[in-house]
């Protein structure tokens, strides 16, 4: 009789110390962040809009640096617009994955201007083309040809 009291408190004891199913416990929530730069040959480009897959929008500062934070844990797809009609991106839209706390996945976005515009023209003095002129726009430069004739290629249009 008394092995059957000792069992039957130790039963009793074991069910009251595991009666814990009131207790949900919820894992805490894992989170990171996304950033990165958008640049267009080099240079910040500020002003840009930045998307994330989940409906998110930033837009990049002054040296074209943007950041999402409190980004749950996921695949998402960032993407960018608003960015100058003559810059070309090898892709607009890409991959990130948040998958452990803390973590800090890392987009750029690296452009470049299209430059299709020319300018051609030629320097004379008495209706005589003037061979060995220099002639400059903005930080370029050339020289004219024998017959005074210059051209700057490879120029953003505008």
């Amino acid at each position: 009789m008394k092995r059957f009291k000792y069992f039957a408190l130790a039963a009793l004891v074991g069910f009251a110390a595991c009666d814990e199913a009131d207790e949900v416990i919820t894992p805490p929530v894992v989170t990171g962040s996304i950033s990165g730069v958008v640049s267009i040959e080099g240079a910040g480009a500020s002003g840009v809009t930045v998307t994330l897959s989940s409906g998110v929008t930033v837009t990049t500062d002054g040296s074209g640096a943007y950041a999402f934070s409190g980004v749950a844990a996921g695949a998402y797809t960032v993407s960018i617009s608003g960015f100058a009609a003559d810059a070309a991106f090898a892709s607009s839209a890409k991959a990130a994955t948040i998958s452990t706390a803390g973590q800090v996945a890392t987009v750029n976005f690296e452009g470049s201007y299209v430059r299709t515009s020319a300018i051609f023209g030629s320097v004379a003095g008495g209706g005589v083309g003037l061979a060995g002129v220099s002639v400059g726009i903005g930080a370029a430069t050339t020289t004219t040809d024998a017959n005074g004739r210059f051209s700057f290629t490879g120029l953003r249009a505008g």
